[in-house]
């Protein structure tokens, strides 16, 4: 099974050297002549399209549907890194403002879950692991092979095939001739559990070729009216081996389901293969996740008659667990996972490559999925390329001020022939496990890395446009939310920037005050130690009247790109070093208008901190008077020999940052982390870590890709928690990344 596995992986990778559509858009467009530079200009007359638009099932409802495979390329040498101003990078400079230590430089591990209390002897452990599955070794013989169900022949105790344990097993072909065995057994596995199967496998085969697979057993996953669910694993006689070995699936996807555990197996007209099974399990651990304790916050200092900036309170920590991936009930075949995810009025929706999930906000408890993407749009028809591919690089959004889910990916496999999409669901409620009026907007080329805002009169979204392998600029869209509210037609105005412009985001709205009315949507992208801002007003009624003015110049203290935007970050125990995406503003863009009526806009990325270790994360807040902005504060954020990076940002009601991120060095595997500082914080500077978790692997040979982003949001109720996702490893090894879904709040916001 691993050599199959295994040469699968290395046939999709090498076809994705010649596949835009699964490279993370990391072109190399030209340098921007100076000229160019610091200049405004004014764009009008957007192009302007109506998508397709349908409504829908509940997601509640929907199954989870096909896997298809994809693994995104791993490879350096054929992953064209995109550099936003086309700069060569001959060596770094010193940034003037990184921060290299903080008041309090010890990791605190606020965000560790509580251990649990010891069980009584007379009452179960809340997160008790039951074994499901009857006879699991079938020593009940022949003629009682119940709860399994077998072809005849199949549990056997002859001499011609040893069993793992005890006297029987479960011998699956192997005649030598045109033969088809099955074996199943059905199963209910409890709501919110994690649930894991497991078996003992043997194959020996008279084939002898080392290409071609003759023979097959399929590990399915069937509906009750044998449907098939999922396909866990396929192996054939090229993956014969003396002995047997024991093989895990991740089924927590069916909680809450009566499922078949279903094994097939063909054979052709000759030459026998034989798959033998023995001793399964099928563990289901049941529980949620446990609240940690608010912290008891360390006594105030005693005011003098010129006092120093108070210390950031240390931050309480609420929820903390896996999100979907190794152990969140879901088993990732993408690499990178691209964790994102946002808080809505009850509920938490996170996106990975390539489904999502719903969960309690208050319990962390999945309410439904993982769900494919794609499912989200099979009211557009069966043959829709967003109904038919999962392709991914989603986006999870919640639009605050209407109380609507907007959930996002695109569809790209077969572009050039098929058409390169959009698709967008927008729910209909605040339940993210409802129905959804769903948008299909086929764009002119690849749209690589979309990245969505909510603005206060649309949606808006960036994408980095190739042609080919031809990087062709960022574009900058519009949607009509008033129409994608209530399930109209809606229109997409776009314009087109030039390749000399790529990586911008789009500002997203945090609170519950609006921008000052007739704001227009702010864009910003990074240029040579420099940030640049758009402005787009969408005129829905009249497309014509739509503007985009700039890029406005802003100067930063001097940077080089983390890695010179590629890869060089190291881990613990290997010498694969990971992505710093350096090349690119970090997700999101989060604009606030405080209640004081001061607007502001937050913003990261990587970069190299000068010395130490290979990447820090730079953070800025930028400050908008009369609609014009300007950098109010800005730091590097770089305490120790620890690479900082992948990090998002956000400001909560009372001006309260927080920054989470991975981190990763030489001797520590990657981990994820959050920072934050107050109002009264002396300037350019982030407080005291803390700990979400800290990894127990690190990502080997060869695959370097890592992020390609992650997502802190804020509560909409309570415009005070923090919620942060992104992804970590809990064994080192390739594509078995895990995500983690945290929230936490400072003292000083309530």
């Amino acid at each position: 099974m691993k050599k199959v596995f295994a040469l699968f992986i290395i046939t999709v990778l090498c076809a994705a050297a010649f596949r835009p559509a699964l490279v993370s858009g990391k072109k190399s467009p030209p340098a921007v002549a100076p000229s160019q530079r610091g200049q405004e200009s004014v764009q009008y007359g957007p192009e302007v399209q109506i998508g397709q638009n349908a409504v829908s099932d509940h997601v509640r409802h929907m199954a989870r549907g096909k896997d298809k495979g994809k693994h995104l390329s791993p490879d350096k040498d054929y992953r064209n890194v995109f550099n936003p101003d086309g700069l060569t990078r001959l060596g770094y400079t010193i940034d003037p403002v990184v921060q290299t230590s903080v008041p309090d430089v010890s990791i605190t591990p606020l965000m560790m879950p509580a251990p649990a209390p010891a069980p009584s002897q007379d009452s179960p452990s809340p997160n008790a692991t039951t074994q499901l599955l009857g006879n699991p070794g079938f020593e009940n013989g022949s003629a009682n092979p119940a709860p399994w169900v077998p072809t005849a022949g199949v549990i056997d105790s002859s001499t011609g095939e040893a069993p793992h344990s005890g006297a029987w097993k479960a011998w699956l072909d192997g005649y030598g001739t045109t033969h088809t065995d099955t074996l199943s057994q059905q199963v209910s596995i409890p709501s919110g559990a994690t649930a894991t199967l497991t078996f003992w496998l043997h194959i020996d085969t008279a084939e002898t070729t080392t290409t071609t697979a003759f023979d097959r057993l399929q590990v399915q996953i069937r509906s009750t009216s044998n449907t098939v669910l999922a396909t866990l694993a396929t192996y054939s006689n090229l993956n014969k081996a003396a002995g047997y070995r024991q093989v895990s699936f991740d089924v927590s996807s069916f909680q809450g389901q009566t499922v078949k555990v279903y094994l097939t197996a063909t054979e052709d007209s000759s030459l026998q293969t034989s798959f033998v099974v023995d001793d399964f399990a099928l563990n289901a651990t049941t529980g949620t996740p446990t609240p940690t304790p608010t912290p008891t916050p360390a006594p105030s200092p005693t005011p003098t008659p010129n006092p120093t900036p108070t210390p950031t309170p240390a931050p309480s920590a609420l929820l903390n667990f896996d999100g979907l991936g190794n152990g969140g009930g879901y088993t990732p075949n993408a690499a990178p996972p691209d964790t994102n995810g946002a808080v809505g009025a009850t509920q938490y929706v996170q996106w990975v490559n390539e489904a999502f999930a719903v969960y309690d906000k208050t319990t962390g408890a999945r309410l439904s999925g993982p769900t494919n993407g794609n499912q989200l749009f099979q009211a557009l028809g069966a043959t829709h390329p967003c109904a038919v591919n999962n392709d991914g690089d989603p986006i999870a959004q919640y639009d605050k001020a209407n109380n609507r889910w907007v959930l996002t990916q695109f569809s790209v496999t077969n572009g050039t022939t098929n058409g390169f999409y959009q698709c967008i669901a927008v729910s209909q409620t605040s339940d993210a496990t409802g129905a959804y009026n769903v948008y299909a907007y086929r764009e002119p080329n690849f749209n690589d890395y979309p990245k969505f805002g909510v603005w206060a009169d649309g949606y808006y979204a960036t994408y980095n446009m190739f042609a080919g392998n031809t990087f062709t600029g960022a574009r900058l869209c519009a949607y009509d939310r008033a129409k994608m509210l209530t399930g109209q037609p809606a229109a997409e105005q776009c314009f087109q920037l030039s390749s000399s412009f790529g990586g911008v985001l789009p500002a997203d709205i945090d609170g519950t005050t609006a921008p000052p009315a007739g704001s227009p949507e702010y864009f910003v992208n990074f240029g040579a130690n420099s940030l640049n801002v758009w402005k787009l007003h969408a005129d829905f009624a009249t497309p014509a009247n739509s503007t985009l003015m700039g890029p406005t110049n802003l100067a930063v203290a001097a940077f080089s790109e983390a890695c010179s935007g590629g890869t060089c970050i190291p881990q613990s125990g290997t010498t694969q070093k990971l992505d710093s995406l350096g090349d690119r503003l970090m997700y999101r863009l989060a604009y606030r208008h405080f209640a004081d009526g001061h607007e502001a806009m937050v913003v990261n990325h990587s970069v190299t901190p000068g010395t130490g270790p290979a990447s820090g994360v730079r953070w800025y807040e930028l400050r908008i008077s009369g609609g014009t902005p300007s950098v109010f504060q800005q730091g590097t954020y770089a305490v120790d020999s620890n690479s900082r990076w992948m990090g998002s940002i956000a400001m909560d009601k009372v001006g309260n940052i927080a920054v989470g991120y991975s981190v990763s060095g030489s001797s520590l595997n990657p981990s994820i982390r959050f920072t934050t500082r107050a109002p009264g914080d002396p300037a350019g500077t982030l407080g005291a870590e803390s700990s979400i978790i800290t990894g127990t692997g690190s990502q080997t040979a060869t695959l370097s890709r890592w992020g390609d982003y992650s997502a802190l949001t804020v509560d909409p109720v309570d415009d005070c928690t923090f919620w942060y996702t992104t992804e970590y490893l809990k064994t080192s090894g390739t594509f078995n990344w895990s995500t983690r879904i945290a929230s936490f709040k400072l003292q000083t916001c309530q």
